[in-house]
């Protein structure tokens, strides 16, 4: 069905735009045919004057959703190609509200294969209450990523592969997961976890630290912003000692290694991520910091929870499925329940 997003509910309205971004230091090492600079997309939601009027941003591109996880089930194709059709709340290019500068910053990633717009009530939610919110589509692992100039990068045809080969030994997973569950002390956490991180396929780590490096060169390009520039409509209507770094799924992993590595994050949330990188290890996060766990995946997030010297949260969401905090369970809330994809929590 083409379905209705929840409208957001901030004294803003909400504008949208997009901008491609380029690092001239650093060498593709992702894709089929690594090599050139670093380029990807961002997308961005932020406030807009009330009373703004203009074409609502439609929700996605089928490419970016089939591409991902949701082409990989069944009926993901079809559902894809329905998101087309469904409008935003955001208007393209608004205006931003003058009453809500300085404009705190928040950056967003997506899921592993996921797209920049998988939780996009979450965004004009968070824009209408005065947010600016940067998301990234970390190119070869997104879905897809589309440019302005209509290049379309699809995701790394190794990794689908690469998700089949690791459906195959899901028994040994299964059985590391149990011993997580009966793990009783943050040793005994720390050694099950490593444990169960050792199934995880190589090329997945291996984006580790591109995607720490693309949220970190967005940070470095909105400290240098020109009303000329790329993205020159924020320029001198930033906070840049107010930003906030979370993701979902991979992508929450992602703000835990921002987080630990540079102190322009002054807060993050990781929205059921596994933790990848040295924060399960040695290194950890000072600044304050929330893991949000479906419930199928708590046992997985204890022992990364164990390493947060800050402020710490770790909430537990009943009822719910990893893709549960993404829009899926919006697009057929009934049928994904059934399919045991979303869990049972209500999508709002």
């Amino acid at each position: 069905p083409v379905f209705e997003l929840p409208a957001p509910t901030g004294r803003f309205g909400v504008g949208t735009t997009s901008f491609p971004l380029l690092d001239p230091a650093r060498s593709e090492t992702l894709g089929a045919r690594p090599g050139g600079p670093r380029e990807f997309m961002v997308r961005v939601w932020y406030p807009a004057p009330k009373d703004a009027d203009g074409p609502r941003a439609k929700y996605a591109e089928p490419a970016e959703v089939n591409g991902g996880i949701l082409g990989l089930i069944r009926i993901g194709a079809l559902m894809g190609d329905q998101l087309a059709y469904v409008k935003t709340h955001s208007l393209v290019d608004a205006p931003i509200a003058e009453q809500a500068k300085p404009l705190p910053v928040l950056v967003f990633s997506h899921g592993y294969t996921g797209f920049t717009a998988q939780n996009t009530p979450q965004m004009e939610e968070l824009a209408s209450r005065g947010y600016v919110v940067f998301s990234i589509s970390h190119t070869h692992d997104a879905g897809a990523t589309i440019f302005p100039d209509g290049r379309v990068v699809p995701l790394d045809p190794g990794i689908v592969s690469m998700f089949q080969r690791s459906a195959a030994g899901m028994d040994s997973v299964t059985a590391a997961i149990a011993k997580l569950e009966n793990a009783a002390t943050p040793e005994d956490r720390q050694a099950a976890f490593l444990a169960f991180a050792s199934h995880n396929p190589p090329r997945i780590a291996s984006s580790v630290s591109v995607w720490s490096a693309d949220t970190r060169y967005l940070l470095d390009h909105l400290e240098r912003l020109r009303p000329d520039g790329v993205a020159g409509r924020f320029a001198d209507a930033l906070d840049l000692d107010e930003v906030g770094i979370f993701g979902m799924s991979f992508g929450g992993s992602n703000a835990g290694e921002v987080c630990r590595l540079d102190p322009r994050c002054k807060a993050g949330v990781n929205m059921d991520g596994q933790q990848f990188g040295p924060l399960i290890e040695s290194d950890s996060i000072t600044v304050p910091f929330m893991i949000m766990a479906s419930e199928t995946a708590m046992p997985v997030h204890r022992a990364a929870f164990d390493r947060l010297v800050g402020p710490a949260f770790l909430v537990e969401l009943k009822g719910t499925e990893h893709l549960a905090l993404t829009d899926t369970p919006l697009m057929a809330p009934l049928l994904l329940r059934w399919m045991g994809i979303t869990g049972t929590m209500a999508p709002e």
